[in-house]
């Protein structure tokens, strides 16, 4: 019995962190967030995942702390084309405006050298995705990814893992 009061506090710390907007992960840096990364998971907090398929994508530095994301279309004939996300109010939280609406993204949790878990928020949805520097996912990060998601309160049958190569190659 005396586990639950410690659980209950742990469930409240992991409430505020996703409670009004997704944190940035304290002390970001954005240099060693640069490079190669695959899009190997995602979660919604409402609806269903419908792109089973992973993909590389690049991650750079754009004037002004900016990020750049570029990654292949596949409904392009796989032509790289680039997102530009602009610094916010911190950094590792950046803004892109979709179809006349801001989206915000926000750096969550990384490690830099294995994995980075975003969360991406808009007015009408909110979603987490998990990134990882090879295409593989190791079971303590498919871990990680699934206690987040149940922490920000998304429903559990949202996670999808991709784990097929989609119409344009990883290389």
């Amino acid at each position: 019995m005396m586990g639950l009061p410690w659980e209950g506090a742990l469930a409240g710390l992991c409430l505020l962190r996703f409670a009004a907007a997704f944190i940035t992960q304290p002390d970001f840096a954005p240099e060693k967030f640069y490079g190669t990364w695959y899009t190997v998971g995602t979660a919604l907090d409402s609806g269903y995942v419908t792109n089973e398929h992973l993909y590389r994508v690049t991650v750079e530095a754009g004037e002004k702390d900016s990020l750049i994301f570029r990654s292949p279309v596949a409904e392009q004939n796989c032509k790289m084309a680039d997102v530009k996300l602009t610094l916010a109010e911190k950094v590792g939280k950046y803004q892109r405006i979709v179809s006349g609406k801001p989206t915000t993204f926000t750096v969550v949790e990384t490690d830099y050298i294995s994995f980075a878990i975003m969360g991406t928020e808009s007015k009408d949805l909110r979603v987490l995705h998990l990134y990882t520097r090879a295409p593989e996912i190791p079971k303590d990060i498919r871990e990680k990814f699934k206690e987040l998601v149940r922490c920000a309160q998304f429903p559990t049958d949202s996670v999808m893992f991709h784990n097929t190569e989609g119409e344009c190659p990883l290389n």
